[in-house]
């Protein structure tokens, strides 16, 4: 390796939330929505803006179907879809649904319903009180303030089939009828579990086309589609996809039609927001963007440029019933770029031929010794180096954990720039101002 030492008289010293909002939408049939009517309220259960919420704990809300056949009644199926969050509070066993028989809104005892859904291992479960083990499904994860579309078909014999946000998630079990007929949804606070619903909708025969859907899309089959692929996010979303580019382009698909955008950055949540917080300029666009569509494929924009390693990418949608999550709709998706070096190199050396034109000679990976008049010396290794003339401009990316040279500069013959967190087009920018401030 060349040393370049650097002797000079003078030292110089350079150097969103934003809430859901639901319509109210159910139909139940020769019945409408109305909490006095259909709804049974106790305290620490509200009606607000369309929303029912348990507030607080061990408190009911229970639907009687007084306008429905019971299931024993000319073989009637229901179909039941709603929009569910959970709002916390949980601990494990707590309900926060049951399918029952009884007229109260007492806390019911297992007698009395058919079917449960309680938090078990950071789930919630759908479960059958009578049958033996293993008649149980996990829904979704405790996470809480996030929505989902939810719809159970409840079948003659007393079987369920769920489906969550578009999939379906199985059981029917058991096959044997109950003794009594159940006809009373009960949405539930037992213990601590608080929860909010929307949009129920209820009626004879079974579905799966989840009739007056008014969650936020929900997104799936994630593939970073530079080089060969990636699709770890499908499992795991916290391990990290490796790509040669510094842009990359994710391809994945919506369980609606929806606009989506996406960013990246180095700081983890700080793009973490829904659609109309990330803004137009991170509009997905390009063939196959499939803006309106379910098939989707976004680029990271030059301005989200990956110049960090791990650094994490954030997808937000927009559904075709104009409903976006509070935060985004894909969560942190861990993505590390193995060309950052090469592309922070390239950019210095496009803002020193921008600036010197011609006549000078670049190195990289240079070691350089420095010392002033005081004796003092300094030494780094830089990334990028020039020479012309008898001036010298020494440049470096820092990535995270990287420490800098911090070497001082010596006017009118040396010069240095280290940088971290900066684009290609601001790498470039701040090499030609400091070579054009100082040639």
């Amino acid at each position: 390796m060349k040393k370049l030492i650097i002797f000079s008289a003078l030292a110089v010293l350079f150097l969103i939330h934003l809430e859901n909002t639901f319509a109210v939408s159910v139909f139940v049939p020769n019945q409408t929505m109305d909490s006095s009517a259909n709804w049974s309220l106790t305290g620490g259960t509200s009606m607000s803006g369309g929303v029912l919420s348990t507030t607080s704990s061990n408190n009911v809300a229970r639907y009687n179907f007084t306008a429905m056949p019971k299931l024993s009644e000319n073989n009637n199926n229901w179909t039941c879809s709603w929009d569910w969050r959970y709002d916390g509070g949980s601990s494990p066993g707590d309900r926060i649904w049951d399918l029952s028989e009884v007229q109260s809104n007492s806390a019911p005892e297992p007698s009395t319903r058919d079917w449960d859904v309680e938090l078990s291992s950071g789930n919630f479960v759908l479960r059958h009180i009578e049958a033996s083990a293993g008649c149980e499904v996990v829904l979704f994860s405790s996470t809480t303030g996030v929505w989902h579309d939810v719809t159970f078909n409840v079948l003659t014999n007393y079987t369920i089939k769920a489906f969550v946000d578009g999939v379906e998630k199985g059981i029917t079990c058991p096959t044997t009828a109950a003794t009594t007929d159940k006809n009373h949804w009960r949405f539930k606070s037992y213990n601590n579990a608080l929860t909010s619903m929307d949009n129920f909708t209820c009626y004879n025969g079974t579905s799966t086309s989840f009739p007056g859907s008014d969650s936020p899309p929900v997104l799936s089959d994630f593939n970073v589609t530079n080089d060969e692929g990636c699709e770890v996010w499908n499992t795991d979303h916290g391990i990290a996809c490796n790509t040669t580019s510094v842009n990359p382009t994710v391809s994945f698909t919506t369980n609606m039609n929806a606009w989506c955008r996406i960013g990246a950055t180095p700081t983890l949540g700080a793009l973490n927001v829904n659609h109309t917080t990330m803004g137009e300029s991170r509009d997905c666009t390009g063939a196959g963007a499939g803006q309106g569509g379910t098939s989707h494929l976004c680029t990271v924009t030059p301005q989200d440029e990956i110049v960090y390693a791990p650094s994490y990418i954030y997808i937000s949608c927009l559904g075709d019933n104009n409903k976006e999550n509070q935060t985004s709709s894909s969560g942190d998706l861990n993505i590390t770029s193995t060309t950052i070096e090469s592309t922070a190199r390239a950019s210095f050396s496009a803002g020193i031929e921008n600036s010197l034109v011609s006549g000078y000679t670049t190195y990289t990976g240079q070691r350089i010794y420095a010392r002033n008049s005081a004796n003092s010396q300094s030494a780094g290794t830089f990334d990028v180096v020039v020479k012309k003339l008898s001036k010298i401009w020494a440049f470096n990316r820092i990535n995270s954990g990287d420490s800098k040279a911090n070497m001082i500069n010596i006017t009118p013959v040396f010069y240095n720039l280290e940088l971290g967190n900066k684009t290609s087009v601001q790498i470039i920018n701040q090499t030609e101002l400091l070579i054009n401030a100082t040639k």
